[in-house]
């Protein structure tokens, strides 16, 4: 009894900020009924803002996130026991249809951006709480709940009952909103009255974030009502039809509403609420305004940061509401049903040429080689260059990072060329599924190739596993005739790779060692189309005997190491030129291993069974066991051959590099890079390279999270690192990157 009067006692600070907005409810009831007391920060203020503004690490972050560490810093002033503010990877499945539930990487992630910033418990000396907690469904919920509250004292019989009681609270309340809104919208089409939904995300309810949008509709004598009139609805030809991949929760509501509201009448009209800087919307704003078109509507996007007005929104939603009174219902175009892309890549397309943009020099290539062992022809276009940016800003989204404008660009300015017989060829990205929107490049191409007038170019997603969103009858991987040459030849290239870093810097003869990786890349290739992988150990050989016969200088060369998203990391045109820039100025550069992005499938799984993100059957953890085996023997065999090279450095196991990355951040950010670069960076310093330029896409929000946003954390446990964040993008100077790196390495 003393011990339950004690946690009593104990009061949990909850900020209102992103999916709190979706989730307080049910945390508020579980809590007060497991007997704890909760305070909620208060409705966002320019002067609660202007509180956290000087610990925001990252300037590109969207306005809600920016707002966070206000409320932090609100709720510490008032003297809460505890800090409650859980990582939520997955949201509730509310539509059957969609390929995924998860929250971006902003909301999932940002309590670690706010434990490195503000850093509570060390600052403030208050208990920062940041379960891992899934809402994909209620046993993972459960859980992760009942592990939390058994850590403060809760009993289990207590917990139960508690959990269920917030279960239905929350349920209740969702159901009751609903049915509310659905009135509202049933009489407003029966009445002809003007009526718009306003969609976006949970927390643009906050009134600092919407600009009063609201009331200035409804001042304006127009019905209003959210998103969530929609979440009850399902829609399975819609969501087929989508080139957008359905797998963030919010967006996923957004394009349900759009079409919903394509079915309705002319007198029920969308807008949507966009923060600047929103990742998943550069991609899910053009498929919601083609679903609108397509039945005679138009979207109206309000886009909202830290420096707008309700002055200025009020003016455009003042005209906008005047237009459509000005029209009457006869003045309706004429509806078609949304189709998204109009071909996929069928059996009868298997001949054709699929063209595949140039991703790095010591991969790229190699694709056409394991793509004929496929049974497919491969054709790598030539590099990245200002032209291949120039057309992506033109046919895509100007707000997608960085690699999707390049990629986009490459692909349209190859159709453009005249090279190719445009009814004989189709384009292929790789598609990985994760929460980044790497995994919607697909809904960027497509979109691209429409407005460019190739809409009838077929467009493949090449994944090892599920691909998403993407008709493609005529294209399967073959993972077990590919697995190992694939394996082999990411081996192969990083290895030479690491060789030719270590020896550019040092070679006598300039370029010799660029003519030697030249020349063992071409002889790889030759044997990566015979596939026989042992070749690959056996030129590998003469590769490490060959590096170790070139001539080199003695001296302490400086080692800069480049970490960061994975695109701009190893292709020279998106990382401007960085990487030779530094060797020409005599540092060594020190790139980390692609397979390394590859391994840390088997943390993440393990991460993911553990916490309920994703449940492993008993059958796929023993494949888990056989998969790491395969992969792992063949990562010893080429080390072993790459230990007689004469600079030859251990790569740590990827379970290693995860024990580093633990100190910094949660495993279960495993969106962009994941926690790969907090991994990378803590295993230079341990090894002497405490240099380290961290490349991040302008806007990339995986990475400003997981890079830019952990910086501090970084700083602390490793003083003596000097790190440097730099953003790239199609704008960018090259030379003000440079002056940067100078300022650094001197």
């Amino acid at each position: 009894m003393n011990r339950m009067n004690e946690v009593r006692r104990i009061c949990i600070g909850i900020p209102r900020v992103l999916n709190m907005f979706d989730n307080y409810l049910f945390w508020k009831t579980l809590f007060v009924n497991c007997g704890f007391e909760t305070v909620l920060s208060p409705e966002s203020t320019v002067e609660l803002f202007q509180k956290g503004a000087g610990s925001i690490m990252s300037e590109n972050i969207c306005f809600p996130a920016k707002l966070v560490h206000g409320h932090i810093v609100v709720l510490l002033e008032k003297g809460v026991d505890r800090l409650f503010y859980p990582l939520v990877p997955k949201a509730e499945q509310e539509f059957t249809h969609a390929s995924n539930s998860y929250n971006c990487p902003v909301v999932s992630g940002y309590p670690d951006v706010i434990r490195s910033a503000i850093d509570p418990e060390g600052r403030f000396g208050t208990p920062f709480d940041t379960p891992v907690i899934g809402f994909n469904n209620r046993s993972t919920l459960k859980s992760g709940c009942r592990k939390y509250f058994k850590s403060l004292g809760v009993r289990v019989a207590t917990f139960d009952r508690a959990f269920d009681e917030a279960c239905r609270v929350s349920e209740n309340a969702k159901t009751d909103d609903i049915m509310l809104q659905r009135q509202i919208l049933d009489e407003a089409i029966r009445k002809g009255s003007l009526i718009f939904i306003v969609a976006g995300r949970p927390y643009h309810s906050d009134p600092l974030i919407h600009q009063k949008t609201g009331q200035i509709l409804s001042d304006l004598g127009v019905d209003v009502l959210s998103d969530d009139v929609f979440r009850a609805c399902s829609d399975e030809g819609g969501y087929g039809k989508l080139n957008f991949v359905s797998q963030w929760s919010y967006p996923n509501r957004v394009v349900q509403a759009a079409l919903q509201v394509a079915k309705l009448p002319r007198c029920v009209q969308m807008i949507q609420l966009n923060s600047f800087g929103c990742g998943p919307d550069s991609f899910l704003s053009d498929e919601a305004s083609s679903i609108l078109k397509c039945a005679g509507k138009n979207l109206t996007v309000v886009r909202i940061d830290e420096i707008a007005s309700p002055g200025s929104v009020r003016l455009r939603l003042r005209s906008l509401v005047e237009s459509f009174k000005s029209l009457s219902e006869g003045n309706q175009d004429k509806t078609r049903p949304y189709e998204g892309y109009g071909v996929s890549f069928e059996k009868k397309d298997r001949t054709k040429l699929i063209l595949i943009p140039w991703f790095a020099d010591f991969l790229s290539p190699f694709i056409p080689g394991i793509g004929k062992r496929a049974g497919y022809r491969f054709e790598n276009l030539p590099q990245s260059d200002s032209l291949s940016a120039e057309i992506g800003l033109k046919y895509g989204h100007n707000e997608v990072c960085y690699p999707s404008t390049l990629v986009l660009g490459d692909l349209i300015k190859a159709l453009q060329s005249g090279r190719y017989d445009v009814d004989d060829v189709a384009v292929a990205i790789t598609q990985t599924g994760g929460q980044c929107r790497a995994t919607n490049y697909i809904s960027q191409i497509k979109m691209g190739l429409m407005r460019a007038g190739f809409g009838r170019v077929p467009v493949i997603a090449v994944a090892s596993g599920k691909t998403f969103q993407s008709e493609q009858s005529g294209f399967r991987v073959p993972q077990k005739r590919l697995a190992n040459i694939t394996i082999y030849a990411v081996l192969y290239g990083d290895a030479l790779y690491r060789m030719y870093n270590v020896l550019a810097v040092r070679e006598v003869e300039k370029g010799a060692a660029k003519r030697l990786f030249d020349k063992f890349m071409e002889l790889g290739r030759e044997a990566i189309e015979m596939n026989r992988p042992k070749d690959l150990l056996s030129l590998l050989k003469q590769a490490v005997d060959g590096f170790n016969e070139l001539a080199v200088r003695d001296g302490d060369f400086v080692k800069v190491r480049l970490v960061g998203e994975i695109f701009v990391k190893y292709n020279d045109h998106a990382q401007a030129h960085i990487a030779s820039w530094l060797r020409e100025r005599g540092m060594e550069v020190v790139i980390p291993p692609l397979i390394d992005f590859i391994m840390q499938y088997f943390v993440n799984v393990r991460v993911n069974d553990e916490y309920g993100i994703e449940k492993m059957p008993t059958a796929e953890r023993l494949m888990q066991g056989i998969y790491w085996t395969y992969l792992n023997s063949r990562i010893l065999r080429v080390e072993q051959v790459m230990k007689g090279f004469r600079y030859f450095v251990e790569n740590e196991s990827i379970f290693a590099k995860a024990r580093h990355a633990r100190e910094v951040l949660h495993l279960s950010n495993q969106f962009g890079e994941g926690w790969l670069i907090a991994a990378e960076i803590a295993g230079f310093s341990r090894h002497g390279v405490n240099k380290v330029v961290c490349l991040q896409p302008f806007g990339c929000i995986a990475n400003h999270v997981v890079a830019k946003g952990i910086e501090k954390r970084l700083k602390q446990l490793y003083p003596t690192v000097d790190l440097l964040y730099l953003d790239i993008d199609s704008g960018v100077a090259e030379v003000n990157l440079q002056n940067r790196l100078s300022l650094m390495l001197d």
